[in-house]
């Protein structure tokens, strides 16, 4: 089947992104969906950048974990040093 869409990358991932974003109108969003169903191509993009984003969440929020307890601890050696 033909990409409905266009074969442009970048106007895949823009679309694929409004998606995942919640930034489409339910027009667009039926319209798109609709264009998943029928474009294998589409489809396998569309689950690959959500996987993607959501590992990158995750590592995120790992990250943002370890950057508050090295800021605790730096926080409580100050303290410390306070008091000496």
């Amino acid at each position: 089947m033909e990409n409905p869409i266009g074969s442009d990358a970048i106007s895949q991932d823009t679309l694929i992104d409004q998606y995942l974003k919640g930034k489409m109108t339910p027009e667009e969003e039926h319209r798109f969906l609709e264009q998943l169903q029928g474009y294998v191509q589409l489809k396998q993009r569309a689950v690959a950048m959500a996987r993607m984003i959501k590992a990158m969440e995750t590592v995120g929020r790992r990250r943002d974990s370890e950057l508050r307890q090295e800021l605790s601890a730096a926080a409580a050696d100050a303290s410390l040093g306070e008091k000496l």
